[in-house]
């Protein structure tokens, strides 16, 4: 990596996570509170606007730039679907991890359990958006919605709450697959331990 960007991502990356995490929390208030504010708005654009720009500062400067995008999938999923919020503070807490924490498999961990709780909280308040004035909706609340997240991210499934939307079950499908990646990076036992 290049020194001009390296520097670049340790300046920027605790301002985006700080940046991305507020855009989070709107997020899940919006959702559980049914309310929706210019300020709210005001913040996502803002959030995906800082994010784009620095994924085109860091482009430039990466000296294979190819590279660098097949490297960063969530950076440019992340400036790409401006309405997936929460994949701005994955991108971000991913970003600070790699940065600050690399090679050491115990705070690969944490980055890991805090992504899959980051993306629990964003999939519950995605879901109850798109499911809440749904015809058949079973997933009206906050509440409700935040057992469903936990149950399809564990992969349990007790099949109480469930997403009758397109867009529900696209969360629903992102919560599985994270619940399931999340498994496999759990660290395995020693034979010899």
């Amino acid at each position: 990596m290049s020194s001009r960007l390296d520097a670049w991502e340790r300046r920027t990356a605790p301002i985006l996570t700080a940046l991305a995490a507020a855009a989070l929390v709107t997020l899940v208030l919006e959702a559980a509170f049914d309310a929706h504010t210019r300020a709210a708005t005001a913040l996502n654009y803002l959030a995906w606007a800082t994010f784009a720009v620095d994924y085109a500062i860091r482009l430039r400067l990466a000296e294979d730039r190819w590279r660098f995008v097949r490297g960063h999938p969530l950076d440019l999923a992340a400036v790409a679907l401006p309405m997936v919020r929460s994949l701005r503070l994955v991108a971000s807490i991913a970003r600070v991890a790699a940065l600050s924490q690399r090679g050491l498999a115990e705070r690969v961990i944490a980055s890991t359990v805090l992504i899959a709780s980051t993306v629990l909280l964003a999939g519950a308040s995605v879901g109850l958006e798109a499911e809440r004035d749904a015809p058949g909706a079973n997933i009206t609340s906050f509440g409700d919605a935040m057992w469903w997240a936990l149950t399809t991210v564990t992969t349990v499934g007790y099949g109480d709450r469930y997403p009758v939307t397109a867009e529900g079950r696209v969360v629903g499908g992102v919560l599985m697959v994270v619940g399931i990646a999340t498994m496999g990076a759990s660290p395995q036992p020693s034979p010899h331990s």
